[in-house]
């Protein structure tokens, strides 16, 4: 037979499929695998090419309509309860299989609240304006409490603030995840309160060229 990629049949496939599922990779395998992708990731070339193949092998953005669309469908995904359920139990098999999972996701949360402790988005600029107007002494942002981040923490006072203006803090209001996220903070950290301030309480003190 001549050498070249041939389609495999849907019982090939899942005759592979259950063959790795047989073989559970060691823990020594995965930090292989991970240092791997870690030094794939590291390199500028390869990113570009990692990036080139995602976008269809085009160097164009996607367009404005294509983002919309795709925001659109992670906001249902995030909404339907089912699919948050799927999302959580799948994680949670992820932990329990990989003990290094859990370091590792607390790490990536170290990491995105230093990045945004530098990066803020104007609504966050805006809270700390609002922050400083006020008086507030001391003030620690992008405040890591376990798991959890709040945009600012006041410690002489013990309170925390959140900027709520995304769609995603609407979906966790509406869900119940805030309440219990509140109420995770004051009673583990001692945390007497967390404060959720909207693009209504923001917008005054949002840079000039922001505000319209």
């Amino acid at each position: 037979m001549p050498r070249g990629v041939y389609p495999r049949t849907e019982q090939h496939r899942a005759a592979m499929s259950a063959g790795h599922r047989s073989k559970p990779l060691s823990l020594e395998t995965r930090a292989n695998m991970s240092a791997a992708q870690h030094r794939r990731y590291k390199n500028p070339a390869e990113r570009e090419k990692i990036g080139a193949a995602l976008r269809g092998k085009s160097r164009d953005p996607c367009s404005s309509e294509t983002r919309a669309t795709i925001s659109a469908i992670q906001r249902r995904r995030y909404e339907n309860p089912a699919e948050r359920e799927k999302t959580s139990a799948a994680v949670r098999t992820g932990l329990r299989n990989n003990p290094l999972a859990e370091q590792r996701i607390l790490n990536c949360a170290v990491g995105r609240a230093r990045w945004h402790r530098q990066h803020p988005t104007r609504w966050e600029l805006a809270l700390r304006q609002l922050l400083r107007k006020a008086g507030f002494k001391g003030l620690r942002y992008e405040r890591r409490f376990g798991r959890y981040t709040v945009d600012a923490y006041v410690p002489s006072h013990q309170i925390a603030f959140e900027a709520d203006a995304h769609w995603r803090h609407t979906a966790m209001r509406e869900s119940g995840q805030e309440e219990a996220r509140d109420l995770w903070l004051m009673a583990e950290h001692g945390l007497l309160a967390v404060i959720h301030l909207t693009k209504n309480d923001l917008k005054p003190f949002l840079p000039r060229k922001d505000k319209r």
